[in-house]
């Protein structure tokens, strides 16, 4: 019968999120690369490690990606603060408005060039929001 072994690093306990499946020990310990150990069963490398003192499998947190992340429990991963996910929201909300007056501005500009004064009036309130919308990315 076909059994599924993960795989960790035999210096730290820690899974490499890789598995093998083999019905024989003998074919296992050949299939191994250099550096690691298999231990039966399907484990999660993102938050269960290996005590090698034990053989035990471990609850583990691994460092955070960065400070904009915080440990959420249930789920055991790492998440991105709910700050900074609304900060990058409206970031791209932000981006999104820049782009779409960016190309409505090309009949403006034509316009403008062949003398229209209400185009010229057009452009500067394209340009002002357009500014404005900068300014704001620089406080998000």
């Amino acid at each position: 019968m076909t059994k599924t072994y993960s795989l960790y690093e035999a210096a730290t306990g820690l899974f490499t999120g890789k598995r093998l499946h083999c019905d024989d020990e003998g074919l296992l310990a050949v299939r191994l690369p250099a550096g690691t150990l298999a231990m039966e069963g399907a484990f999660d490398h993102r938050s269960q490690r290996v005590d090698l003192a034990t053989g035990a499998v471990l609850a583990y947190r691994p460092p955070a990606p960065s400070g904009d992340h915080e440990w959420d429990g249930v789920a055991r991963r790492w998440q991105v603060k709910a700050a900074v996910r609304g900060a990058e929201g409206r970031s791209a909300v932000i981006y999104a408005r820049i782009q779409a007056l960016e190309a409505t501005q090309g009949r403006a500009v034509r316009e403008a060039t062949l003398g229209d004064a209400s185009a010229m009036k057009r452009l500067k309130e394209i340009d002002a929001e357009i500014s404005d919308l900068r300014k704001e990315l620089g406080r998000c």
